[in-house]
């Protein structure tokens, strides 16, 4: 059988091996490379992708390739007489054939949500976020692009824009997402043109907040989900571009919102249905604000933008805001998303580029990047978020997957050692845990 699709290579290709879930095809070839491809994308038309840089080491040509049973392990063999085992440092999840735009997880229950723009979203288990289950099929968008998703802080409720509208879904049985109540425009009735980029419930759950295209964000009272009620009118942003990210403070006082005229502007929302803007205009930014996040405390607001930068922001008095020390480098192109890890303590930051760095905040004034950058994405990183209580990174990208990273350092230590015969050279340490000195547990290389 053809998926219409094919890889061209300059080189024979010796041996082929899929993933036992069949996402992943390992090609071992003459010129003593493997190359790691997600295959999904074939199926569904859009073609294949590398989905790990390239494997390289052997001296000569690799013969022979074979994956693990739980797709964890892949061993290449080579005309160099050597046999090898290469570790996957992360779970990655293909089941899109469209950019992973969107996530939410329900922390209680470990379920994760996945938005795309394939028009479809996608529920997950992931308790064990090593062996991830899927509990739904493809869940279609009606009018389009799945761009945001926010998920009720009970995990009962799921808010999903559809480009002018957002579309809410009762998930309290995750294997049967239902839609619920009527479409919520963006502002009066549905605009062409006016399409919503991002969504985000309250931390009571009662409110949701929508930016949209075109200037504004709507606030709706969701309390009762089937019959919402529309909030007041629409809160002015960038006078003549769009809003792009919106976050509520964790007390639900404050909303945070960042525009493509760089600013940010904060509102007072204790009570929804008459915002008060708060203080003048946060114009840190280089370029238009692409996320914004505040601090499980809610003191510190993070803000990214389209020039790579991170600023950190002392909301401690929302009306009296200053910026912590300098703006973070976290890329060499856009940034598209951040999060703030449980304790507060840690920045994941996602870039065009590819990478997502580590940035530990724990002195806003003197933010220090965290190892170096997580690599081997072929596309942007679109959407972070923490999960396991902080000891993973789930990362949604432009390769059509899902990554969950493992950031316990002593767990991914014993599983590698497991996997390299109980030696880490240098090299293997910077690739799998880079975030800490060369200090091999498991013995070092000879």
């Amino acid at each position: 059988m053809s998926f219409g699709w094919e890889a061209s290579f300059n080189y024979n290709v010796n041996s082929v091996a899929f993933s036992p879930d069949g996402d992943l095809l390992a090609a071992g070839s003459a010129n003593n490379l493997t190359d790691v491809y997600t295959v999904a994308g074939a199926v569904g038309g859009y073609g294949w992708y590398p989905i790990y840089p390239v494997l390289t080491g052997p001296a000569a040509a690799v013969l022979s390739v074979a994956m693990s049973p739980d797709g964890s392990t892949l061993a290449t063999a080579s005309a160099d007489h050597t046999i090898r085992l290469w570790h996957f440092p992360r779970t990655v999840l293909v089941a899109h054939t469209g950019y992973v735009d969107g996530l939410a997880l329900d922390q209680s229950r470990g379920i994760l949500i996945s938005a795309s723009s394939d028009d479809t979203m996608r529920v997950r288990n992931v308790a064990n976020p090593a062996a991830p289950a899927p509990l739904s099929g493809a869940i279609p968008g009606s009018s389009g692009i799945f761009d945001s998703i926010s998920i009720r802080p009970d995990g009962r409720l799921l808010a999903a824009t559809e480009k002018d509208v957002v579309r809410l879904w009762q998930v309290s049985d995750p294997r049967d997402p239902t839609l619920i109540g009527p479409p919520l425009p963006a502002f009066g009735g549905n605009v062409p043109g006016l399409d919503v980029t991002s969504v985000v419930f309250s931390p009571d759950g009662r409110t949701l907040a929508m930016g949209s295209w075109k200037r504004v964000v709507q606030l709706w009272d969701v309390a009762d989900p089937a019959h919402p009620v529309r909030l007041g009118s629409p809160l002015p942003a960038d006078p003549a571009q769009s809003v792009n990210p919106v976050a509520f403070s964790p007390d639900g006082r404050t909303l945070a919102v960042g525009g493509n005229d760089g600013k940010i502007r904060l509102w007072d929302v204790a009570d929804p249905a008459h915002p008060v803007q708060l203080g003048s205009l946060l114009s840190g930014n280089a370029g238009s604000v692409q996320a914004v996040a505040f601090s499980l405390n809610g003191q510190i607001l993070a803000s990214g933008d389209s020039a790579g930068a991170v600023e950190l922001w002392d909301v401690k008095d929302p009306a009296r805001v200053s910026m912590f020390g300098q703006p973070l480098t976290a890329g060499t192109s856009n940034l598209y998303t951040l999060a703030f890890s449980p304790d507060g303590h840690t920045v994941a930051t996602g870039s065009g580029d590819g990478t997502i760095r580590l940035w530990n905040v724990s002195d806003p004034s003197d933010a220090q990047e965290i190892g170096g950058p997580l690599t081997g994405d072929n596309g942007g990183i679109n959407i972070v978020i923490f999960g396991a209580g902080g000891h993973v990174l789930i990362a949604g990208d432009g390769t059509f997957a899902v990554r969950i990273w493992n950031l316990d350092a002593a767990a991914a230590i014993q599983s590698i050692c497991a996997a390299t015969a109980n030696v880490l050279t240098p090299a293997q340490w910077r690739h799998y845990v880079p975030e800490l000195p060369y200090n091999p547990p498991c013995g070092a290389s000879r």
